[in-house]
């Protein structure tokens, strides 16, 4: 089933008056040469849960992530660790979940060079790793959450990459659990200020992000809605289990869900490459 993107979305990509938010469905495209691939929310939440070494403990995470819990559990586990006095083991295992085990990185895959396709001078991600600055051979300039700079960077038309929930780089200050995420806004005052601006000025087409991801959840209530037109932004995502996620996502963020069947992943990049065909068709001036 091919995704019906509206033309109101294409025309604002084509006329560069939009933004990219990347999320870890993204990184899940990817593989390294042992064929893995990053995790998922809930992988990465069930690899952090073998850390801890209380089993009473550890079984209140595995019970929170089947409840599809996950905020809950990220903060459980996070707190579960701390108080073990384990939290190097914890920062390692995230690092080597998302960027995959020394010698055998993940690869970007072709589902980044159809993002890269659209051109995108904005882009922001809440993923760890550093797919896209490989993709993109470093054609971004970085900022994580605590920049002051980002405004600049963007006055000048600047290609800007922002890392909202911190990097690899400075594992230790990524972003998993409410305190992190109460922390990251209240150090993040100027990037949280700009990403308000540019939800009120620009159209932002989010992809690789689940409804029950509690990061894009996080964002979008620190962002807040204002005074959204309904049609204000779009997510490409897998098609929810309730069919009411759809309207309620519009009303609440002004976001349009444009589906796929889910499971379908190949045809998210499927959907992408139309995209990528739109946006050329009204780029390209007519013989």
């Amino acid at each position: 089933m091919a995704v019906d993107w509206p033309l109101h979305l294409v025309e604002r990509i084509a006329a560069d008056q939009w933004a990219l938010f990347i999320g870890s469905g993204a990184s899940a495209s990817c593989r390294n040469d042992a064929g893995v691939s990053p995790p998922t929310w809930i992988k990465l939440l069930n690899r952090l849960t073998e850390v801890i070494n209380d089993q009473e403990a550890r079984q209140i995470a595995e019970q929170l992530i089947a409840r599809r819990e996950l905020l809950a559990a990220a903060d459980h586990i996070r707190y579960v660790i701390d108080g073990e006095h384990n939290l190097n083991t914890y920062l390692t295992r995230i690092k080597q979940a998302v960027e995959g085990p020394p010698g055998d990185l993940f690869k970007p895959s072709s589902f980044y060079d159809e993002l890269l396709g659209l051109e995108p001078r904005v882009v922001f991600t809440t993923n760890y790793d550093k797919l896209f600055e490989t993709a993109s051979s470093n054609g971004y300039a970085s900022h994580k959450f605590d920049s002051l700079s980002l405004g600049g960077d963007l006055r000048r038309g600047d290609p800007v990459l922002v890392k909202l929930h911190g990097s690899t780089d400075s594992i230790q200050d990524v972003v998993l659990t409410r305190p992190d995420f109460a922390r990251a806004v209240e150090k993040g005052r100027h990037v949280f200020h700009v990403l308000r601006s540019l939800t009120l000025t620009s159209t932002i087409l989010f992809v690789g992000y689940s409804l029950e991801d509690p990061d894009i959840q996080l964002v979008m209530q620190g962002v807040g809605r204002d005074t959204l037109d309904p049609e204000a932004h779009s997510m490409l995502t897998a098609e929810p289990e309730t069919p009411s996620r759809v309207p309620v996502l519009r009303s609440s963020y002004g976001v349009t869900m444009l589906t796929y069947p889910a499971g379908q992943h190949a045809d998210a990049e499927a959907a992408l490459h139309d995209l990528n065909q739109l946006v050329l068709g009204l780029r390209t001036p007519p013989d």
